[in-house]
């Protein structure tokens, strides 16, 4: 408020500004703020946008999801499927925690799914849950 009381009494925006070691666009946009929604205008503001018009869409999510696990493909394969970039594939599987195929397909030799305990991870192949490589 030092910032609108000192413009209102007169002095230069630049000049407050440059007394408070603030950018002069900043203090231009709370005077501005200030000026047309009052003391509103200059409370906390969350910087997150409101939309994201180039994240993939519901519809899309569901369709790689639903393609991966009734295909089992990878992520390249997806995204020639669905017409979304690989990349974006890869993101969707991660956040839906279906990254890896190894937690979709069965164990040849039973049809059990396998699991991936920290050994596995570190010495490669999840083991099945019979035993089974």
């Amino acid at each position: 408020m030092i910032l609108i009381q000192r413009v209102i009494a007169g002095q230069q925006v630049a000049h407050v500004a440059k007394e408070m070691g603030i950018w002069r666009t900043t203090a231009h946009k709370w005077i501005n703020r200030y000026r047309a929604q009052g003391p509103v205008g200059l409370e906390d503001r969350s910087s997150k946008t409101k939309s994201c018009p180039h994240a993939a869409r519901s519809q899309k999510v569901r369709e790689v999801l639903q393609d991966r696990i009734e295909h089992g493909t990878s992520p390249a394969d997806l995204a020639a499927r669905t017409g979304i970039k690989a990349r974006t594939v890869s993101r969707i599987l991660a956040a839906a925690v279906m990254a890896h195929l190894w937690g979709l397909a069965p164990c040849p030799e039973s049809g059990s799914v396998p699991h991936a305990p920290p050994a596995s991870r570190v010495h490669g192949r999840p083991r099945c849950t019979d035993g089974g490589v």
